[in-house]
């Protein structure tokens, strides 16, 4: 039985060892076979006369790639002096890659009778290498009479560059017991060969010859086994690696930093780019693309302004993969305006800096800046111009361009096109399907959500944590407890109802369901939990009305360790409003910026809103708008009015409506809350006031919507319609309920 370290190794392997493909293995086969000598070339070459080699000779003085060739035809020349010739005109045809006229002088030699020395086989060998013939190379080192380190140098690094990383590896092998010692260049060739498979134990080999050798010192040698060390997980040989060599370069700070991203340490990436600026080391776009990935992942708004600042600085800050490194930082780091800055100093932009720009908006709840900003991109004819380009080459079938076609049309929410891509798939693998439940959950189409994870399973794959999370989300936005509670059967029976992202989705549906005793059930068996975890059964408890509940929840939150976030708080607040708390939200809102270092986002400022006028302390409520200057937001006075309905507070009500009507004129909820308000206290003319106003401006009340779930699938009920496929029954029945 394997080590479980020998196991990892061989997973590092398998993962990062370059797939042949069929040319590739032909290529292998035939430089493997060894079926002839070096004598018998001579049958493999077109006939060579000194006629024939003769016009050769000239057509090469001709186009200056060897200016003596004339003397080369004299026969009276002393042997060792025509060999001369002959090598010269090889390395002229090698440095030019003349693979024919370099065979005819080998024809030549072997015509001629003359003895090969050391540097004509050399010669000939670096011919073959640099003409992409590996084959021939091979079979001139096995038939050399002597073999230097040259020989094996240029075959090893021909196999290299030609991508047979391992058989560099071999050959390297054969080479030590052939007792050539190698010199820089064939370690070099060695190192790149060693990265090319990671085969780590001839690595650690190579380690100990370099170090044996004296030549570690080399920085480009030391930054080769950082490399090596990192790419094979292996980050604290690779950091020991990196301590010892003497002259440190950007090279090797790159290799290091890689390593760490390539674990997902990014903390200690950090860490390494401030060492780098406090040397003062020169670095290229490459490492602040890979500083920013950690400041993104981090949530780290002040490391990614420091990273910004550098690009400016070394003048990278418009290069097009760095723009969009920024943009997603920033996104992530919730500063859409950051990031709308920096995509407006980008001169042309793709479709990755449109997508990533889209995304941020509607991750900072600029739902409606995020559809100005599609259409603007699908007018300049980006969404389609792609999607064109692959129907065009005929690659809508190929699993990962459909993939990311369908994910680009699902993060923009054109869900229907998305569709159409999922059906055209001929191939449709786990991660496709995740995108597109993901995304109809994500755009409260629940059912469909639910619909493509029935049809992924019947061709018989298996949901992973992430594609059961989004499809309880799904459950959750349309409160589907029956479908809910099949997925949590199918989470036991496949093993991950204890993952941390599932059972977070399944207090989440079950809360959203009004089942807060199962929510609470699953909470409370969960292994481990994050700061989510938390969030979701807190604002269960504040949706389903038990605040105290809430409260207490946040309380074992903060005595566990748990840092809270904005989301934290607006479940904290909630609870405050529903059970009166007026001092206490007070002071959990002063909290925020005091003790936590969170700035209050609207909807921390509408939870309070809410808590004042629930009270009915409205003179209180209008001070706290005014204070924090939200007379602008419509959430503040949608909470206002609805506050208003609650008390019977006409005037405060009209006030709101008004506000929300010059700040919403097309919103038919307002018009009809305020027109609820003059009903409930008998003001039937300013409710036809109302109702004429919503008639004059063509806004119309969208029809009242009811549904039911049967077996396990929404069904929808609106006012006066007869659209549903079972209406018939439907009405015979309620015909006979009525007698």
């Amino acid at each position: 039985m394997c080590s479980p370290a020998t196991s990892f190794q061989g997973r590092l392997f398998r993962k990062f060892s370059p797939i042949p493909t069929r040319q590739s293995i032909e290529k292998l086969r035939s430089f493997s076979q060894h079926s002839s000598s070096f004598s018998n070339t001579q049958e493999k070459l077109e006939p060579c006369f000194d006629g024939h080699f003769q016009n050769i000779l000239n057509k090469l003085s001709k186009h200056n790639v060897y200016k003596t060739v004339p003397s080369i035809a004299d026969v009276s020349l002393d042997s060792n002096v025509r060999l001369t010739l002959f090598s010269g005109v090889l390395r002229s045809c090698a440095s030019k890659g003349c693979l024919n006229k370099g065979k005819a002088v080998q024809g030549q030699v072997i015509k001629n009778g003359m003895d090969p020395d050391l540097d004509f086989w050399d010669l000939l060998a670096s011919l073959y290498v640099k003409c992409g013939s590996l084959q021939c190379a091979r079979q001139v080192l096995d038939e050399m009479p002597e073999r230097d380190v040259v020989s094996w140098t240029v075959l090893i690094k021909g196999l290299v560059d030609e991508g047979y990383s391992r058989d560099g590896v071999t050959l390297y092998g054969e080479m030590r017991k052939d007792g050539i010692r190698p010199d820089g260049e064939t370690l070099v060739s060695a190192l790149k060969a060693c990265l090319g498979c990671l085969e780590l134990e001839f690595g650690l080999q190579l380690h100990a010859e370099v170090i044996k050798m004296g030549l570690f010192s080399n920085f480009l040698v030391g930054s080769a086994f950082v490399e090596i060390y990192s790419k094979c997980g292996l980050m604290e040989l690779a950091s020991m690696t990196f301590f010892y060599i003497s002259k440190k370069s950007v090279v090797s700070w790159n290799a290091l930093i890689d390593g760490y991203a390539l674990m997902g340490d990014w903390e200690e990436i950090l860490n390494l780019f401030c060492e780098i600026r406090e040397l003062e080391l020169k670095h290229g776009k490459f490492t602040l693309l890979t500083v920013l990935k950690s400041c993104a992942h981090l949530g780290n708004l002040r490391g990614g302004k420091a990273v910004h600042a550098q690009a400016i600085k070394i003048g990278s800050e418009l290069d097009k993969f760095l723009s969009c490194c920024l943009l997603n930082m920033y996104s992530k780091c919730e500063f859409p305006e950051y990031a709308l800055k920096v995509f407006q100093r980008i001169r042309g932009p793709k479709i990755a800096a449109w997508s990533a720009m889209i995304h941020c908006l509607h991750q900072g709840g600029q739902s409606q800046e995020a559809a100005e900003m599609f259409c603007l991109m699908r007018h300049s004819g980006f969404g389609r111009q792609v999607h064109a380009r692959i129907i065009k080459d005929d690659l809508r079938s190929n699993g990962h361009v459909g993939t990311a076609l369908l994910d680009m049309y699902a993060k923009c929410r054109c869900l229907e096109d998305a569709d159409v891509i999922l059906n055209e798939l001929t191939e449709r693998d786990l991660l496709t399907w995740t995108a597109i439940i993901s995304n109809f959950a994500q755009s409260n189409q629940g059912q469909k959500a639910v619909k493509c994870f029935i049809q992924m399973q019947q061709e018989g794959l298996k949901p992973n944590k992430f594609t059961f999370s989004s499809c309880l989300s799904g459950c959750s936005s349309l409160a589907l407890l029956d479908c809910g509670r099949q997925l949590h059967s199918l989470t036991i029976k496949s093993g991950l109802s204890c993952n941390t992202y599932v059972a977070t989705a399944l207090v989440d549906m079950y809360g959203q369901c009004r089942c807060i005793e199962d929510a609470e059930a699953v909470f409370k068996g969960m292994a481990s939990r994050n700061a989510s975890s938390w969030n979701t059964i807190i604002c269960g408890y504040s949706l389903n009305g038990q605040g105290n509940d809430a409260l207490k929840a946040f309380r074992i939150m903060l005595d566990e360790g748990f840092l809270p976030d904005e989301i934290t708080f607006i479940g904290v607040l909630s609870a405050c409003s529903h059970m009166g708390l007026i001092e206490e939200g007070e002071t959990y809102f002063n909290s925020l910026s005091r003790y936590y270092g969170i700035t209050p986002t609207i909807e921390h400022y509408a939870c309070m809103v809410n808590i004042l006028s629930r009270a009915g302390k409205f003179i209180e409520m209008e001070s706290f708008i005014e204070k924090w200057k939200l007379t602008n937001n419509p959430l503040i006075w949608e909470t206002i009015l609805w506050a208003s309905k609650e008390h019977g507070n006409v005037g405060i009500g009209e006030r709101a409506a008004e506000k929300l009507f010059e700040l919403e004129p097309r919103v038919d909820y307002n018009y009809v809350l305020l027109s609820h308000i003059y009903a409930a206290k008998g003001r039937w003319d300013d409710v036809v006031k109302v109702r004429a106003l919503m008639s004059y401006q063509g806004i119309q009340k969208e029809r009242g919507c009811s549904w039911l779930e049967i077996d396990g699938e929404a069904q929808n009920f609106f006012a006066q319609d007869l659209s549903h496929p079972k209406i018939r029954e439907i009405r015979v029945l309620l015909e006979g309920l009525s007698r």
